[in-house]
């Protein structure tokens, strides 16, 4: 499936990504499973077994929805904050100075680099998912993108004349 047509279907229209997904899945199945084309040689799969693609698909649908909406909440929330407080210092103390902004913009991007940077990812991943390791990990991961986000909308709502 093309990859736009994908995440537009995700976004818009999930129940036709679901149906999509189960498609996706079980043709990777013929392609990678030996057990399952042994298992299924007419290639005709029984409708229990594909509702729990079906089941599965809508709740990975559902978790990559929460998150994208998640994100974009937070992102805006980030900029929100990040414009009131570069205004407010612009109020409280007038522009700011070139070199300060160069500053902020230098830490925001330092932020970033250091979130990406220090991500685990698979070194600490688990079955499960669920570890506290890996918890703490995306909270860091999130946090400091949350944080590099704040600091550069600073330096640009406060450097507006």
């Amino acid at each position: 499936m093309n990859p736009v047509r994908a995440v537009i279907l995700v976004l818009v229209a999930p129940s036709r990504f679901i149906e999509a997904a189960v498609q996706h899945d079980v043709e990777a199945e013929w392609e990678t499973n030996a057990q399952w084309r042994s298992a299924y040689p007419d290639q005709r799969v029984p409708q229990e077994r594909l509702q729990k693609f079906r089941d599965l698909a809508a709740t990975r649908t559902a978790k990559l929805r929460a998150s994208v909406f998640g994100s974009l909440v937070t992102t805006i929330a980030a900029i929100i904050a990040g414009f009131g407080t570069g205004a407010l210092l612009q109020r409280l103390f007038g522009p700011s100075p070139p070199l300060l902004v160069d500053g902020l913009q230098v830490v925001g991007a330092a932020v970033f680099l250091s979130a990406t940077l220090a991500e685990a990812g698979r070194e600490i991943e688990s079955w499960t998912q669920r570890t506290l390791a890996e918890k703490v990990n995306k909270w860091v991961f999130r946090t400091l993108y949350v944080l590099g986000t704040f600091i550069l909308v600073i330096s640009i709502a406060w450097s507006r004349r």
